[in-house]
């Protein structure tokens, strides 16, 4: 069974137990009474000194009047409000508690309950792993277990509410907590007040991006950005321009996608950038083995996210220190459509039959229970708000796509901070806007990058089918040697052969595991495994993807009662 790991500062994991405990049962945690309640905490994971009375914890962090704040910072500010982020925080008004999260969601918040057990956590493999310790039961949910057959983006992170176990729901990202022991939890809407004009949004949007970026270049000694050659992270690029913040903060991109360095390459060079000469993470390496970085990475994504997406980055130092912040255009898809843009599927009918087709497709022992598995996604997605297929879908991406692929294991608990500027409310509400008002929504990121310096619009994207004007500026004529750009990667912890033999080995337990519990017999789960290896014979890169669900399905089952 795979060991919790906690998260390194500034997150602190925690379960806030509503119901009565025995502590002589739970091992490797403190617990904190509160007004009848228990804050359960991994041993190590410290609290903050903390000066203010009505909060309890706050794990992650924040951008708040252009400084970036986490630990004892967040103690003395008002949290009434919910902000940008990658932060929880539990609160005390009245002798209710209250647990929330940034207003993206990008720390979610899982809520345990039955008839006598109420759990709320941050991290669901330490809520799973303090209800296996306390003998609390968990019931496997078989639609999720269903989804979890889905392939690539649409099935690798949590697409629902009830996350692997009956007795476990996901808060969407306008939901939070309150309660108490005698009255208990209850899931509350937290609505905001929507801007109605696209101009007020948009400015307040420009505004907000301007200032994340000065507060991580106010607190972090040092700078470093991703940018592609696509829309979201040029946008983030434009910020730094307008603060001059170039000479401070370095280019990390990835050179071995031509077209897309290219464009990258125009854009550092003719702004004055500078690229990464070193991997900037690559301070300290915490002595862990390969064994021990899987495990630490299968942990923080544990039943949420299942790519591998670089594992081994889990083996670096802790971020105590302060010095680097990464600033990416995560988020940007929010204000566009993710989910089969240039595809009929206004009607359910036609989107349940594209999700079965790409389950046929992906693994064919599988199309006889294709249209089961659209259909389970379909109960999902009509769950949530919007009057269409394809307003539904927005909102299944806001909830749990980008929550998963940007937030959570992948950004904060890679032990560094990860900020994504273009995450802003008023952004959405632009969006909104302009789609009633039939504008093409390539619009908004044009407007932005006519406030922070509008040439860049001139600059070629990766895909000549994204320009927004003419381009009055060419591809460079110089040859350029991508092997001289070494910001594509760190020096590699460990051997690929190592590593892949390993995910093998973990594959095959996982497969071994899976059929013994018996959660898949009405599928034909051996023919889906033949395909996986079949597909990853052909793209090899695919591969690691398909195993990566298989294992981390078999580490939610473990846990089951």
């Amino acid at each position: 069974m795979l060991t919790f790991r906690p998260a390194l500062a500034p997150d602190v994991d925690f379960v806030l137990a509503n119901s009565p405990l025995d502590p002589t049962k739970l091992n490797g945690f403190t617990l904190k009474p509160l007004n009848g309640s228990t804050l359960i905490l991994a041993i190590g994971c410290g609290l903050a000194e903390n000066p203010n009375p009505s909060i309890h914890l706050f794990s992650g962090f924040c951008a708040r009047n252009r400084r970036v704040v986490s630990g004892a910072d967040a103690f003395t500010l008002d949290w009434t409000d919910r902000h940008p982020g990658n932060y929880a925080i539990v609160e005390e008004h009245d002798r209710e508690l209250s647990v929330r999260s940034d207003i993206f969601g990008l720390q979610a918040i899982y809520l345990y309950r039955s008839a006598t057990n109420q759990l709320a956590s941050n991290n669901l493999h330490m809520l799973v792993s303090v209800c296996r310790q306390l003998g609390i039961r968990l019931t496997p949910y078989k639609p999720f277990f269903e989804r979890r057959l889905l392939p690539r983006w649409i099935g690798q992170q949590a697409s629902g509410r009830v996350c692997a176990f009956s007795e476990i729901t996901l808060l969407l990202t306008d939901e939070e907590l309150r309660g108490s022991r005698s009255t208990g939890f209850r899931i509350i809407r937290s609505p905001r007040q929507p801007f109605t004009r696209y101009a007020d949004a948009l400015e307040a949007s420009i505004e907000a991006i301007t200032n994340q970026v000065a507060a991580a270049a106010n607190t972090f000694h040092c700078l470093v950005y991703r940018l592609s050659g696509g829309y979201d992270s040029r946008a983030v690029f434009g910020a730094l321009i307008r603060l001059d913040l170039l000479k401070r903060a370095y280019c990390w991109t990835f050179p071995h996608l031509a077209d897309d360095f290219r464009s990258v390459q125009m854009l550092v060079e003719q702004y004055g950038g500078e690229f990464c000469s070193d991997f900037p993470f690559g301070r300290a390496v915490v002595p862990l083995t390969i064994e021990d970085a899987f495990n630490q990475w299968a942990s923080n994504n544990f039943g949420s996210y299942s790519t591998l997406l670089g594992f081994e980055k889990h083996a670096r130092a802790s971020f105590d220190d302060r010095t680097v912040a990464v600033l990416f255009g995560g988020g940007g898809e929010c204000y566009r459509d993710f989910y089969f843009a240039d595809v009929d599927i206004e009607r359910e009918h036609k989107f349940r039959k594209r999700i079965a087709a790409i389950v046929s497709g992906d693994t064919p022992s599988l199309r006889g229970s294709a249209h089961r598995i659209a259909e389970s996604y379909c109960e999902e997605l009509n769950a949530l708000p919007g009057a269409s297929v394809r307003e539904k879908l927005r909102a299944h991406y806001l909830n749990y796509r980008n929550r998963f692929h940007f937030g959570g294991g992948t950004s904060s608990k890679m032990n560094r901070i990860s900020m994504s500027p273009l995450m802003q409310v008023g952004l959405l509400d632009a969006a909104e806007i302009s789609r009633r008002e039939g504008r093409d929504l390539r619009r908004i990121l044009a407007d932005i990058y006519e406030a922070f310096h509008p040439d860049l619009m001139k600059i070629p994207f990766d895909r000549p089918e994204k320009a927004m004007v003419p381009q009055s500026l060419q591809w460079p004529g110089k040859a350029y040697d991508p092997v001289s750009i070494t910001s594509a990667k760190p020096p590699a912890l460990f051997d690929s052969k190592r590593k892949s033999a390993l995910i093998e080995e973990k594959f095959k337990e996982a497969v071994t595991g899976i059929k013994e519990i018996g959660i898949y017999d009405d599928f034909d789960f051996d023919g889906y495994v033949a395909d996986i290896i079949n597909r990853g014979q052909v793209k090899p890169a695919v591969m690691p993807e398909y195993q990566a669900s298989v294992i981390s399905t078999y580490h939610l089952l473990q846990y089951a009662s």
